[in-house]
């Protein structure tokens, strides 16, 4: 558990989860990341934040974070009001359903990568400044997304290689959805 109480937390290299393990982390954490750190979940986690305490996510003073969160597990999962800043990879979804919800991810490379059979639920969340694509999907990923904010993501908002076509409709895009801005097969 981290506990607000006890931070700010230094992440300085990889970190695992464990199968049967669980990790909670409380509403107000605040991480900073080496840039080697990351948390490979194979077993659950749950992150609370919420508007009013946010859990913050930020890299070591002047040296980029590469990962964060790698979701490779079908327990039930939870990442909500969390706020990440200028981690290049911070959301990796390889395995099962978890809830990404009400959180803002700014200032990646690639800020959400879902893969594998997937199918993760993604609302509302803001997705800003990625410099490559605010989301990828490969493989046979099938996010569910609604209410969600893309913007200012260059060149993409979304690449999707994966077999499945992505429904955006229910999401906001600034510059709008297009063959453009969304690489791959989409619906409305």
């Amino acid at each position: 558990r981290l506990r607000q109480a006890f931070g700010p937390f230094t992440l300085s290299g990889p970190l695992r989860i464990a199968t049967d393990g669980i990790l909670l982390i409380e509403p107000g954490v605040q991480l900073e990341l080496a840039p080697n750190a990351r948390i490979d979940v194979l077993g659950e986690i749950q992150a609370m934040g919420t508007l009013a305490a946010p859990i913050t996510v930020t890299h070591q003073q002047g040296v980029s974070a590469r990962e964060f969160l790698i979701l490779k597990s079908v327990l039930p999962s939870r990442v909500a009001g969390v706020r990440i800043q200028h981690v290049n990879v911070p959301l990796q979804i390889l395995a099962g359903s978890p809830v990404i919800e009400n959180s803002v991810v700014d200032g990646a490379f690639n800020a959400i990568m879902v893969s594998g059979s997937s199918k993760p639920l993604i609302r509302n969340n803001q997705f800003t400044n990625a410099t490559a694509s605010a989301m990828v999907l490969s493989e046979q990923a099938q996010p569910s997304l609604k209410g969600n904010q893309f913007t200012e993501n260059q060149p993409f908002h979304i690449q999707n290689s994966s077999s499945y076509a992505i429904k955006v409709t229910g999401n906001t895009f600034d510059p709008p959805a297009s063959m453009m801005t969304i690489l791959g097969p989409m619906q409305d």
